[in-house]
């Protein structure tokens, strides 16, 4: 494929024969954003191109091509649209993208603060576009504050479906084949820092949590003072409830945060309940209260306690290794809070390394499996395993409003727990 000669691109000049240039939106890792004329028609649109550095990266170019067959897919007024695909003469494609005048999402958090009744509003429109997409089968992967825009108006779209993936087909190899992990660490799912190769929609509701979260209470709750203390935090749910981090805070809209924070994705709710909440109706799915501190085996038993212990060192140490060598690659948040008027100033998701991540914390995690289960006594071996960071609960059922799957008080049969509805599937639609 031939390369873009950038200096072409410049105030004035036509390309395709129709769009007229005027003057550069937005410019990041992967591409730059122009603001365009139509000529036929009179409209603004905005355009974007891959750098020319990327030209001859195939999954550069298959990442814009996702973007335009993702948003192009989902019609919904919280979604910036793509209008078409065309080709420079040098065969390389471009975007013909809804023009948008406004600001992203972290611009507006940078400038000032976000309460309660206005983050909810501002969540429940993004809920509404992912939910459009997910109906269609289509995951984002990569929702965060720099990939909504707010416009003048005060209407929010959902841009830069870049990393999106779509369930019907599974498509998602030519991003994920060499062994690259894509997405913002701190709005990753458990499942996404594990490189699970089914992650789904409840992806999506994840980081809606933490952006949701970052609204109210102006942090977010996988805040840490370097990339280890960010994959503890997911890994292990060690952050406060939302209203012990924004005192005043409804106690609904916590407890909605905390649920769309589960690490057991199975305990999500479904974005149509998230839309509930959000909107001040009633949600038909049961509240699921925490379990109390000292009801949690790990707080009391000295195994369990070196347990955590170990996992943190572990993950710790193999971050290390990691970032002694390739390094993990996370773009600067402050970049993107320079995007001016366009919905498409955030181009470039940062990358993070499978192998620097998941991979090092999946083998930490069975290293100190295997190490704690060779000091422990026959008869609890059984019950050492580090395959989930989940903390085992008392079998105290009439004290524990829920109990995960796993728990079970060692030495004695395990509880089953209460009944729960099941999160119903998102609807999916076979139409491309």
């Amino acid at each position: 494929m031939l390369q873009i000669d950038e200096s072409k691109l410049e105030e004035g000049a036509h390309v395709a024969d129709r769009y007229r240039l005027d003057h550069v939106l937005g410019e990041g890792g992967m591409g730059v954003v122009w603001s365009a004329t139509d000529e036929r028609s009179g409209e603004i649109r905005a355009l974007k191109f891959i750098r020319r550095d990327k030209c001859g990266d195939g999954r550069s170019v298959a990442r814009l091509l996702r973007e335009a067959h993702a948003a192009s897919t989902v019609a919904h007024p919280n979604v910036a649209r793509v209008f078409e695909v065309l080709e420079l003469p040098e065969g390389t494609p471009f975007l013909v993208m809804e023009h948008l005048e406004g600001e992203t999402l972290s611009s507006r958090l940078a400038r000032k603060s976000i309460g309660p009744a206005e983050a909810s509003r501002l969540v429940a429109a993004i809920a509404h576009g992912v939910r459009a997409a997910h109906a269609l089968g289509i995951v984002h992967r990569d929702l965060k504050p720099d990939n909504v825009f707010i416009l003048g108006d005060g209407t929010v779209k959902v841009i830069d479906f870049g990393i999106a993936k779509d369930l019907r087909t599974g498509a998602d190899t030519d991003l994920t084949a060499t062994g690259a992990m894509l997405g913002t660490l701190h709005y990753m799912a458990p499942e996404q820092v594990f490189g699970d190769v089914d992650v789904d929609e409840r992806a999506d509701v994840w980081a809606l949590g933490v952006v949701l979260y970052e609204c109210v209470a102006g942090r977010r709750p996988t805040e840490g003072s370097g990339s280890g203390q960010v994959l503890k935090a997911i890994m292990t749910g060690t952050f406060p409830t939302l209203v012990d981090a924004a005192p005043g805070c409804p106690e609904a809209l916590s407890d909605l945060v905390r649920e769309m924070l589960s690490r057991d994705r199975a305990e999500r709710p479904t974005l149509d309940d998230v839309i509930d909440v959000l909107e001040g109706r009633p949600s038909q799915r049961p509240s699921r209260k925490p379990a109390l501190a000292s009801e949690v085996l790990p707080l009391r038993t000295p195994w369990t306690r070196r347990r955590v212990l170990l996992v943190g060192t572990a993950i710790t140490f193999a971050l290390g290794i990691a970032g002694a060598g390739a390094g993990i690659g996370l773009r600067d948040r402050g970049a993107a809070a320079t995007a001016t008027a366009s919905a498409t100033a955030s181009i470039d998701p940062p990358t993070l390394s499978a192998t620097s991540v998941s991979s090092l914390a999946s083998a930490s995690f069975a290293s100190v499996s295997a190490t704690a289960a060779s000091s422990l006594p026959a008869s609890a071996s059984a019950s050492a395993s580090l395959t989930s960071p989940r903390a085992s609960v008392s079998a105290k059922a009439s004290s524990v409003p829920r109990l995960p799957p796993s728990a079970v008080t060692p030495g004695s049969a395990p509880t089953p727990p209460p009944s729960a509805p099941s999160v119903p599937p998102i609807a999916t639609s076979r139409r491309m």
